[in-house]
């Protein structure tokens, strides 16, 4: 055997024994910041687990999860694979000047269950509901993908799901000005969340079946709050060729005043003065600044005169749509049914509130297992 041949058999049983007990015995981290999510655990090592599997399952996610020098890892096999042509990584479109989540098939039966849990509530709960399902980039944007990209039909089945309503909700066409503003800064380069331009769309497309009166764009200041935000999208693939996106603040000097926001975590209770958190531009997640991260119930307070109520039942895009909102309510709580276990009208009183609102991104809706819990009568 050749040296240069000692030399690659030996460093490939480092990488095999060596490196495995690295990540065992070295300090781990409980949270990925750039990634934006708790990492896997430890698996628990039970002659049952390593019979059923959950074992062998959990160790390769923890692999995964804690491997030296992972962001490395995941920008570097990035770069190989758009060396070796391909346009989709992990799951993202990389585009010259943006990325952009792909959305493809979805489970028909979870949907059906999704409708049904929502219409479901909105007849029992005697509150006047309404529906906002938001498409995302990939829909939208779509026409910047190659041709017969494999991707969901986002209008089809918004279409297909504010039929299945049965006049039982009010529905938001959200769709329509988002397409007609795709040109525009309307979703965020990196992330896969819509811009503070793509939310204030939402609220403008709310203002009929809600009933206000929508702030014309040009009343907003517009503060630009970060210049430097690298999203969920970038975290996936760890490709910065797009450059960093904006956070953008709205404010309408002549309207409603937030008074407090008070952010329910199920055991405390935090009071806040703004809507925006500033404290998360100083770190990875900046989208957070909006009304902090998702958690089970988030309430706005305004010294709006009508004094009307809003629940806002959501994932995390409405968290730049409620300031907007904020300028048509008193109090406007959002509930996040990802973090509830038990029936939401134990949680809150829903008779007291004027309005209801349901809003959703495509992709989330499609994959949200947690919506069924508005099924929960007991």
């Amino acid at each position: 055997m050749t040296n240069a041949k000692k030399i690659s058999a030996l460093l490939f049983f480092l990488t095999i024994a060596v490196v495995p007990l690295l990540i065992l015995f070295l300090p781990q981290k409980k949270f990925s910041e750039n990634e934006n999510r708790v990492l896997a655990e430890f698996p628990a090592l039970t002659w049952e687990t390593i019979q059923d599997g959950r074992f062998m399952k959990g160790f390769e996610a923890y692999f995964a999860d804690h491997f030296i020098l992972r962001d490395g890892w995941i920008a570097a096999k990035t770069k190989s694979e758009l060396l070796a042509g391909k346009k989709e990584v992990n799951g993202v479109f990389i585009l010259k000047d943006r990325l952009i989540q792909k959305v493809e098939d979805y489970d028909r039966t979870l949907v059906a269950k999704n409708v049904s849990a929502i219409t479901g509530f909105a007849d029992r709960v005697g509150v006047p509901c309404a529906m906002m399902l938001i498409p995302t980039a990939c829909e939208i944007q779509k026409d910047l993908l190659a041709p017969n990209a494999p991707v969901l039909n986002q209008k089809m089945l918004i279409e297909s799901v504010y039929s299945r309503m049965g006049g039982k909700l009010s529905t938001v066409d959200v769709y329509s000005p988002l397409s007609s503003s795709k040109d525009d800064y309307i979703y965020y380069k990196t992330d896969h969340h819509w811009t503070s331009l793509g939310a204030y769309l939402g609220y403008s497309a709310a203002s009929r079946p809600l009933g206000y009166q929508t702030v014309s764009l040009s009343s907003f200041d517009i503060q630009h709050a970060s210049h430097d935000f690298f999203g969920t999208l970038y975290s996936k693939v760890i490709c910065d060729q797009t450059g960093p996106d904006t956070i953008d603040y709205y404010s309408y000097p002549k309207g409603t005043k937030v008074e407090r926001v008070v952010v329910n975590t199920g055991s405390s209770q935090k009071v806040y003065d703004s809507m925006y958190f500033r404290g998360y531009l100083d770190q990875k997640d900046k989208y957070s600044s909006f009304l902090g991260d998702n958690q089970p119930f988030v309430t706005v307070f305004t010294n709006a005169p009508e004094g009307k109520k809003l629940l806002v039942i959501k994932d995390s895009y409405a968290h730049s749509l409620v300031p907007f909102l904020s300028q048509h309510y008193a109090e406007i709580t959002m509930a996040d049914l990802r973090y509830l276990n038990v029936d939401l009208g134990k949680k809150v009183d829903l008779g007291s509130y004027d309005q209801i609102l349901f809003v959703y991104n495509v992709e989330n809706f499609i994959e949200d297992q947690n919506i069924v819990k508005l099924s929960y009568t007991e």
